[in-house]
């Protein structure tokens, strides 16, 4: 029997096909491979530089890019399998209704999967040139990508799952208390459950890496086999645990209410920095960062994750590692900066009609904006100071985050701006990558 939750979902898609056109309900599949062909030009000499050196350190490099490649790949999916399962709009409504809990879960994963799938497309494509030289180190690669996608799905999901039995259990409750720090305990479970899940995948994962690195097949299934063994308990916990989850989430809510002040839970990230804006722009100011905190904090919060993720790269023992963290950094800048397309999506029409567009909601949308990729070039830029290359390194992503929010913010009220954006981006970023690989 079809899971009717997916039934039902492919039939709103086809009413909104009707409605705005199937290039708009497409959108989701398309524009990762687009980000991917844009960005193209340097995708080689800063992600498999390695290439360019002797044959003998392939094995070494491709090892390495896997690595990083499944913190964030497996990361990304856990934080976003959190909110799909545990913290998903849709549970208010379902859970008063007569749902099938695992009906529920499996269609959560699967809306995930069909929009992941264009993205292990675009990273599998960006490794031809791998394949092109070694097509068996090329290939496994691919294979280990797939299966990082898997595995980060599955897992993500099962200890989720798993983190909703914890959070009420009462063996489990000493030690929820010794880590939980200021939250209610049975926050505890949660907010350590993605870098759980992130531990366990990333084993299989990196067995994976050094699978394709020594030419050893059997690790590299490894990542397919943890996958498997997960989906294979999912419907088990999803059934147990999915109904209980909305009780321990009113609770956690409830204990937090005691805690804060009524306007202490309507404060959002940087809104303190309201007050120092000229009067003019702090309406269009506060509007922003309350709609963009509370609607997409997991966009917003990944600036950070990105910014420690190029500190991590920019740390290597050689320069051409924090060429490789600004490329990274720079390809986020812009991903991120996007966000500025989906404030404006998704702006009640109410406010467009209270709040109308004008050039000081231009300029206060740009500076949120800014605000918000900043995190991604404080940290990498500190580690590249080890190198002699602070200065530089931050002074390029501090340009591109400034040309990013222009950019969205300006472009957010057309339609199809999106496929503006993106060659605009491709184009911005192959030169600063030029400029930082230029000699001293």
């Amino acid at each position: 029997m079809a899971n009717p939750y997916w039934k039902l979902s492919r039939r709103l898609a086809a009413n909104r096909r009707v409605v705005h056109g199937w290039w708009r309900e497409s959108l989701h599949s398309v524009w990762p491979l687009a980000i991917g062909a844009a960005l193209y030009p340097w995708w080689r000499p800063v992600f498999l530089g390695f290439l360019e050196g002797s044959p003998k350190l392939w094995p070494a490099g491709t090892e390495s890019l896997l690595q990083r490649a499944a913190v964030l790949i497996i990361g990304g999916l856990a934080l976003e399998v959190y909110s799909a399962l545990i913290r998903s709009p849709d549970r208010a409504v379902q859970e008063l209704h007569p749902v099938h809990p695992a009906e529920v879960v499996l269609f959560e994963l699967q809306r995930i999967a069909w929009r992941r799938v264009p993205w292990a497309i675009a990273i599998s494509a960006g490794l031809w040139p791998l394949i092109a030289v070694n097509p068996s180190l090329g290939g496994g690669a691919v294979v280990a990508v797939w299966g990082y996608f898997a595995a980060g799905l599955t897992v993500s999901a099962a200890v989720h799952l798993f983190a909703v039995e914890l959070a009420d259990s009462p063996e489990w409750a000493p030690f929820l208390d010794r880590i939980r720090g200021v939250n209610p305990r049975a926050q505890a479970a949660f907010l350590y459950a993605p870098g759980a899940a992130l531990g366990i995948a990333g084993l299989a994962a990196f067995g994976a890496a050094s699978a394709v690195k020594d030419g050893s097949w059997i690790l590299l299934a490894g990542p397919y086999l943890l996958a498997g063994a997960a989906a294979l308990t999912l419907r088990q916990r999803a059934n147990r645990a999915w109904f209980r989850a909305s009780a321990i989430l009113a609770d956690i809510d409830a204990r937090y209410a005691m805690l804060t002040l009524p306007e202490e839970g309507r404060k959002v990230y940087l809104e303190g920095i309201v007050k120092r804006l000229p009067i003019s722009w702090r309406p269009f100011a506060l509007n922003d960062l309350r709609r963009g905190w509370r609607a997409r904090r997991s966009w917003i919060s990944g600036a950070w994750i990105a910014g420690f993720s190029g500190a991590w790269l920019t740390w290597g023992p050689e320069v051409s590692d924090t060429v490789a963290a600004f490329g990274w950094l720079v390809a986020g800048i812009w991903g991120v900066g996007a966000v500025g397309f989906v404030l404006e999506k998704e702006e009640p029409y109410f406010l467009s009609q209270l709040i109308p567009w004008s050039t000081v909601r231009w300029a206060s949308r740009s500076l949120v904006v800014f605000l918000w990729l900043i995190p991604m070039v404080v940290p990498a830029s500190l580690a590249a100071q080890r190198h002699g290359l602070g200065w530089r390194f931050a002074a390029g992503l501090m340009a591109i985050s400034f040309l990013a929010s222009l950019f969205s913010a300006a472009l957010s009220r057309i339609p199809t701006a999106l496929w503006w954006y993106l060659p605009v981006a491709g184009g911005v970023s192959t030169l600063f990558v030029i400029f930082s690989r230029s000699p001293q």
